[in-house]
């Protein structure tokens, strides 16, 4: 289940709630810059579901729902995190099993996704990812192989471009920028 809620008088409301399909296991969101829409993983399912967001009346509206992971792909994997781009033009969501970061493109006027390709997470279980701040980065904690991935982020395709620049650590679990 994801749950809307607003602010008010320094409490949380809740305003609304969608229901994901049984199973599926809802894992982390990231709104679009424009606050016109939420992006969701379910972990189990390793699918993306994006709902339009009225913030004026506090709903939620499904609007698409698609897997994270190729077509062909029948072993285990779950999805782990997900991410708009600053700029709001692409979203990237982890796998975790798949040990790839799945590259969409985010439609400007319906806030829609469009599938770009798959890049090999450049190690084990993908546990947590993230963008630079500025959005030219890319930041792989593959948990299982003690390691963070390194990419650069083309500026038009939102393609991922995998670096030299391999960060040894014991099971990185999570990054933060200071």
């Amino acid at each position: 289940m994801v749950r809307l809620y607003q602010w008010k008088h320094a409490q949380a409301i809740l305003t609304d709630t969608v229901q994901l399909p049984a199973g599926s296991w809802p894992r982390h969101a990231d709104f679009h810059p424009s606050g016109k829409w939420l992006y969701g993983i379910s972990e189990l399912s390793s699918t993306v579901t994006v709902l339009e967001v009225d913030l004026i009346q506090g709903k939620l509206k499904l609007i698409q729902t698609l897997s994270a992971l190729p077509e062909n792909y029948s072993l285990r994997s779950d999805a782990s995190e997900i991410e708009v781009h600053p700029s709001g033009r692409f979203l990237y969501v982890s796998n975790r099993g798949h040990d790839s970061i799945a590259v969409f493109a985010i439609d400007a006027q319906n806030g829609l996704l469009t599938l770009i390709g798959w890049i090999a997470c450049g190690g084990k279980t993908p546990r947590f990812t993230t963008l630079s701040p500025d959005g030219t980065q890319f930041f792989s904690a593959n948990e299982d192989s003690d390691t963070i991935q390194v990419f650069d982020v083309h500026p038009d395709t939102g393609m991922l471009i995998k670096t030299d620049t391999v960060i040894e650590t014991a099971s990185p679990t999570c990054i933060c920028f200071a």
